[in-house]
């Protein structure tokens, strides 16, 4: 989805909850712990829940029809009948279901309980909605077609999972089952499906624990079409608590679910594995369900219902609920408490369901492995093999309580988690204007004298800006004012000679021969008589955001910021860097704001190793840094041997580097965890990983980043700024910023290209850096194809540059689906000879002409009628112009090698421009 689509998509949360569904009760005992619950419980996390009655969903009971999706006619009659049986007959009939007593209300009260949930599904397919939440009782997992069992009388999740499946707008669906208690009749309904990806995280204890299933184990995946998925992680112990789940989260769900792709997630939540339930004895903590549903909020463009299940020690369970609605409504998710290690009977358990799983998930084999496991052959095993219903259950009722002094110490517990979860919203939330904007123009005053075509243009920020303001995106979010850096703010990173000597620069005469001279005498840098007062002007803007969002008056931030800064080192420019930006802003975070912001975590996807700002935090604990770039041995810039796998030393020891962007779910959110919660996440936020890009040669879609976005607003409080770094390709880096501005703007993430495979694994690199043809993607070529230029290596390419620049500026738009913009490939005007001319052996074209009418050098473009040379519309216009005056309407980039028809409005792809395209190639890199 692009965010186009995405910003139409509706705001709104849905609630049900209907007071009838109360009068379902335990007539034998009043004490049953499902029974409880007679009253919604008190949500004291939620201040204000007026919301409520705008976005409120009345139930209606679910008809007949709806229920025959799943449930036998015989099931459906006895509930019907129950209402008129005597108390006796009704006490008798309770023996022949596993904890599912029935009440004169119970039939009602189930009716409502799925139509509630039906119909709060329905307004979200309908677009009403972007997501809901529905507090239901009696709940509905456990409910099997033939069976009352486990509270359960009419499974709410299967049935609106069938009729979204019956409509257009679900075709897979994703239901994440957090009960302590298997889902078993969840899990039979769709065991053979592949439409549906069922996911359980529940108490096991090796069969031990209720309902006491053979098919709750980790090797219960699915029979047919639905092999694989069916995923049970199944817990053999008790007492466990977020660090566990959080690794069952990060291991397992986000990966699997991501390449899915569903169309609408359920969960069954049930917070009965929230500290203090007896029925649970787990230790989940009440705001950890807010990271859960964060996480899960990244699928289906947001398109998630929760409906309630169990839950039964009241104070952990209204928190529990309210931390969950709150992350619905956009609010930011609530701090933790330090993750501790997993235990070593949950690794086993962890262990063997990735084994059992990775034959059927792509994304769960990307590491090695050990050797063969043995599975055990369960072929010979039906479902419900070891608790088929039976003729009479005893009348014994499993129904622990808590003492009144657990119950106090479990309330107050909960109300110290509570208060360490920080729930102050930003001032910004109120305003409903939690993304703070930074951008000045100034910054382009900072340009190559010497080769307009360098990658690093003025541009880049010029086309993000106008891409936010033409999406729409600008108006959400609060401007900070641009400012220049001071010196003493600079130097809380660099060398006071340094800045003397970048601001010295002032006084160059751009004639000189010490101008030139100076060109050369830094590592991939180009020098401006205004470069030290851009990249003054970018820090300190970067700066303005990152006070915005500390002091509160913003949740997070982008800067829009050249030139960029994360190679730059303390006491010398390199790389097109400066000023380190985000290492002075860490430093400024930490100093100015000491009483909020301790611990920083900065996060780094730019495709080249930042290694000034791993030096400058390498033996300092207090900052977390994390790059994930290419590498290649060594041999891709900056080629140091500091970018591969150096962990930090002394206090900074464990500060890890993970390189590869499909691992980020596996190797860099547990560690955000680790082992203290972050106060401010900042990010390097380069772009050149993207596809097309011509310096980076990967393929991450734009959208990926908007995820990645998503993921980390889940820390800190929602504190994230993301400065700018590199990425030069104006397509990409302008899709990509939309994408990170819509998901830090608002609730819900749009679809990372679903049928492109946009899920972040190993499919983004295809294998090692290869030849130039990975490095830009597929190449088509022509009868004159130039064979040096597809076949030389990415090694050599680097020598040849001898820098971060790469040699390159190539722009290459692939005819795929990963692109933000899709070149046409039936432009009617390619074929004519009025608009193409012919073309033989490449006479008449010079990538390095200048523009015929204003003779600017900067960005040019070839007439593919007359050959005549032309500027582009961020110059002058002139073929532009050209164009209207001779109706000569496709052009070449010289700067990007792509192809424009301006009658079309529209990049192309055609066989007829193909030899243009090589001869500028030839000419560009002197092949």
């Amino acid at each position: 989805m692009d965010c186009d689509k995405r910003l139409k998509l509706p705001k709104k949360t849905g609630f049900v909850y209907d007071e009838r569904m109360t009068l379902h009760r335990h007539d034998w005992n009043p004490k049953f712990n499902e029974a409880r619950n007679e009253s919604p419980p008190p949500m004291p996390g939620c201040a204000n829940w007026d919301w409520c009655n705008d976005a409120s969903v009345l139930a209606e009971p679910i008809t007949d029809e709806d229920i025959l999706r799943l449930h036998s006619p015989e099931l459906l009659q006895l509930l019907k009948d129950s209402q008129q049986m005597s108390d006796e007959e009704r006490c008798k009939l309770r023996e022949k279901f596993d904890e599912a007593p029935l009440s004169v209300h119970t039939h009602d009260a189930a009716r409502l309980s799925a139509g509630g949930l039906l119909k709060l599904t329905q307004a979200v397919l309908d677009g009403e909605l972007l997501n809901g939440f529905a507090l239901i009782r009696p709940p509905g997992h456990h409910a099997m077609r033939d069976d009352f069992n486990g509270f359960c009388y009419l499974n709410n999740v299967c049935l609106s999972a069938l009729k979204a499946l019956s409509s257009s707008g679900g075709k897979r669906i994703l239901i994440v089952d957090w009960d302590v208690h298997h889902g078993q009749g969840i899990q039979q309904a769709f065991y053979n499906s592949s439409d549906v990806l069922y996911i359980s995280i529940h108490r096991y204890e090796r069969g031990e624990h209720w309902p006491n299933l053979r098919e709750g184990d980790y090797d219960f995946v699915g029979i047919g079409n639905g092999l694989g998925y069916n995923v049970n992680v199944p817990l053999n112990e008790i007492g466990l608590s977020n660090a566990e789940y959080l690794a069952i989260f990060h291991n397992l769900i986000l990966p699997i679910a991501t390449e899915f792709s569903p169309d609408l997630v359920f969960v069954s939540a049930g917070f009965d594995c929230a500290i203090g339930c007896p029925l649970g004895e787990m230790r989940i903590h009440p705001a950890c369900f807010a990271h859960f549903t964060h996480y899960l909020m990244s699928l289906a463009n947001g398109r998630i219902v929760i409906a309630l299940e169990g839950g039964y020690c009241l104070s952990s369970l209204s928190e529990g609920v309210a931390m969950t609605v709150r992350t619905l409504l956009g609010d930011a998710c609530p701090r933790l408490e330090a993750l501790g290690e997993p235990s070593d009977s949950f690794k086993e358990t962890l262990l063997n369901c990735l084994t059992a799983l990775r034959p059927y998930w792509k994304c769960l084999r990307m590491q090695g492995s050990t050797g063969d496991m043995l599975i055990p052959d369960i072929s010979h095993l039906s479902l419900n093999s070891t608790h088929a219903t039976k003729l009479k259950y005893p009348w014994v009722e499993y129904n622990p309580e808590l003492t009144p002094e657990q119950l106090v110490a479990f309330a107050k517990e909960v109300d110290r988690l509570t208060a360490l979860a920080d729930l102050r919203p930003a001032d910004s939330d109120a305003n409903n204007c939690r993304t703070c904007l930074a951008y000045d123009g100034k910054m382009c005053r900072h340009e190559n004298l010497l080769d307009r075509s360098h990658p690093e243009l003025p541009r880049r920020i010029v086309y993000i800006y106008d891409q936010l303001c033409a999406k729409g995106l600008s108006g959400l979010c609060r401007f900070a004012s641009s400012r220049r850096c001071t010196d003493e703010e600079a130097m809380l990173f660099h060398t006071r000679d340094n800045l003397d000597m970048m601001a010295a620069w002032r006084n160059l005469n751009s004639e000189s021969d010490r101008f030139a001279e100076l060109q050369s005498r830094f590592d991939s840098l180009y020098v401006h008589p205004l470069s030290y007062d851009a990249a003054q002007l970018s820090c300190g803007t970067l700066l303005s955001v990152v006070e915005e969002v500390c002091s509160g008056r913003s949740r997070n931030g982008y800067a829009i910021v050249r030139p960029p800064g994360h190679h730059a080192e303390s006491d010398k420019p390199r790389g097109f860097c400066f000023i380190n930006n985000v290492v002075v802003a860490a430093r400024y975070a930490q100093t100015r704001h000491s009483n909020r912001v301790r611990r920083v975590l900065i996060l780094d996807w730019d495709v080249h190793h930042g290694n000034g700002v791993q030096d400058a935090f390498y033996s300092d604990d207090s900052v977390l840094y994390i790059s994930l770039h290419r590498y290649d041995f060594g041999r891709f810039y900056p080629g140091s041997s500091g970018a591969k796998e150096n962990v930090g030393c002394d206090k900074g020891l464990g500060v890890g580097d993970a390189r590869v962007l499909g691992r980020f779910p596996r190797a860099e959110l547990p560690v955000f965890n680790l082992p203290v919660s972050t106060d401010l996440s900042l990010v390097s936020a380069g772009f050149d990983a993207a596809v097309g890009d011509p310096l980076g040669g990967l393929k991450v879609t734009p959208a990926c980043y908007g995820h990645l976005t998503h993921l980390l607003c889940g820390l800190a409080g929602g504190r994230v700024v993301l400065a700018l770094e590199g990425g030069y390709n104006l397509a990409s880096i302008g899709e990509a910023s939309c994408h990170c501005v819509a998901f830090s703007a608002g609730p819900a993430a749009p679809a990372a290209a679903q049928a492109a495979g946009a899920q972040c694994s190993r499919q983004h690199f295809g294998g090692p850096a290869g030849p130039r043809t990975r490095q830009f993607g597929r190449f088509r070529r022509a009868a004159t194809s130039v064979t040096d230029f597809i076949e030389a290596s990415s090694t050599a390419a680097a020598a040849a540059s001898g820098g971060a620049v790469g040699g390159f500026e190539f722009l290459l738009l692939e005819d795929q689906q990963f692109f933000a913009v899709h070149p046409r490939s039936d432009c009617p005007h390619v074929i004519q000879p009025s608009h193409v001319t012919r073309i033989a052996d490449g006479r008449g074209v010079d990538a390095r002409a200048v523009c015929q009418t204003c003779s600017d050098g900067s960005e040019n473009w070839l007439c593919l009628a007359c050959l005549e040379t032309h500027c582009g519309r961020y110059v002058s216009k002139h073929m532009l112009s050209h164009s209207e005056s001779t109706g000569h309407v496709i052009a070449l980039s010289f700067s990007d090698l792509s192809v424009w028809c301006y009658h079309c409005d529209s990049y192309i792809v055609s066989p007829a421009v193909e030899p243009f395209i090589a001869a500028a190639a030839r000419s560009k890199f002197g092949e």
